[in-house]
């Protein structure tokens, strides 16, 4: 499937439609802030820093999401090299989705990062339906995949190994462009588990 297909079904997936990629594109939180600004000023205070909170972290999962989506395609691209197979293919599986999209539910033939998106999405949703804060091990369950997710991704960055050496056709380019996304989405998922346990914290302080 072809890389712009895939991202708008990400963003169609995390309820955000065109504003996940719009948020990708650019600086996520002044746009985010635009985008919410005219909405958030007929609301109380309080109603308006939970929102800000929850928007944001959808926004990071959704931004995530679509990094996930890029990291997949480098993958598919630099598995076809020998030097660069094995850890594409981790990253390959890691990465995967099941048949019908990126998953809102966790699905058995998701990998590891996709079923942890889907699971922070589904804690932080219920959260701002519920207007309550999430069940503490609820979260630490999420934490622990995401963590699980951030740590895999980080061998797969560590075994990457530079092959300009080997001088094959299209194979350092493949090796720069997963390198990269490996460390963005790496960068993403630290942020994503940062604000959610920002928001667990900010939650038990309310209690």
């Amino acid at each position: 499937m072809a890389r712009k297909d895939r991202n708008e079904g990400a963003s169609s997936i995390f309820n955000l439609e065109g504003s996940a990629t719009m948020l990708k594109a650019s600086k996520p939180l002044p746009l985010l802030v635009g985008i919410l600004s005219s909405a958030l000023l007929l609301l109380p205070v309080k109603a308006l820093a939970g929102l800000i909170e929850y928007a944001l972290i959808l926004a990071l999962i959704a931004i995530l999401a679509i990094s996930a989506l890029k990291l997949h395609d480098s993958a598919l691209a630099a598995v076809q090299f020998e030097d660069l197979r094995a850890v594409a293919e981790d990253v390959l599986v890691l990465t995967e989705m099941s048949d019908s999209g990126p998953p809102v539910l966790v699905t058995e033939t998701s990998g590891l990062l996709v079923n942890a998106l889907a699971e922070a999405r589904e804690l932080v949703t219920t959260a701002q339906d519920e207007q309550q804060p999430p069940d503490p091990a609820t979260v630490a369950a999420v934490l622990e995949d995401l963590a699980t997710a951030e740590a895999a991704l980080q061998q797969d960055l560590a075994a990457l190994s530079n092959p300009a050496s080997a001088h094959v056709a299209g194979e350092l380019e493949a090796y720069l462009n997963l390198k990269h996304d490996l460390q963005e989405v790496i960068a993403e998922v630290k942020v994503t588990e940062f604000q959610i346990t920002k928001l667990v914290d900010q939650g038990s302080k309310k209690l």
